[in-house]
């Protein structure tokens, strides 16, 4: 009856010690499963994600790309921002959600803001993009296209691009 009972707690122990990998699995993350993917939106702008990047963003004039980080003094749009940083709140295998939070800036309307962007999997063909600018919410599609070139893409936070 001992053996029996030493090899039922064995079973057991060893049953709840397995590791379920895949919640750390990071290769089931949004920018890895669509690593290398272009993406268009009805105003025939280009998304495309790689991972090590946030996103990158173009037409057919050039592109920019954005990745995490803290950036000083930022000059956009009449003002220059003390700090812009770029986070990722979360992603997970369909969903990608990331933010820039700007300070408050110097010159004649700069305030403080957040706008985040949230890229839903709708369908392997359809992405949702929604876009929340401090309290405004706007949403719209974006679809598979062809692989755009980001190859001379520069860091878009760093010339004032900001979202």
């Amino acid at each position: 009856m001992k053996k029996i009972m030493f090899f039922l707690t064995l079973v057991f122990l060893i049953s709840s010690c397995s590791n379920d990998s895949s919640n750390s699995d990071s290769t089931q993350l949004f920018r890895n499963i669509f690593n290398n993917t272009s993406w268009t939106d009805s105003d025939g702008v280009v998304y495309t994600f790689k991972t090590g990047k946030l996103f990158y963003w173009g037409d057919n004039t050039g592109s920019v790309y954005y990745t995490v980080g803290s950036y000083n003094n930022i000059e956009y749009d009449g003002c220059v921002y003390n700090t812009v940083n770029n986070l990722i709140d979360s992603e997970d295998n369909d969903t990608f959600t990331i933010r820039q939070i700007t300070s408050t800036g110097v010159g004649s309307f700069c305030p403080a803001s957040s706008v985040t962007f949230t890229f839903q999997v709708l369908n392997e063909n359809t992405i949702e993009v929604q876009t929340n600018y401090d309290g405004f919410i706007d949403s719209y599609l974006i679809n598979k296209t062809n692989n755009v070139s980001t190859q001379n893409a520069v860091d878009g936070t760093s010339i004032g691009y900001l979202w």
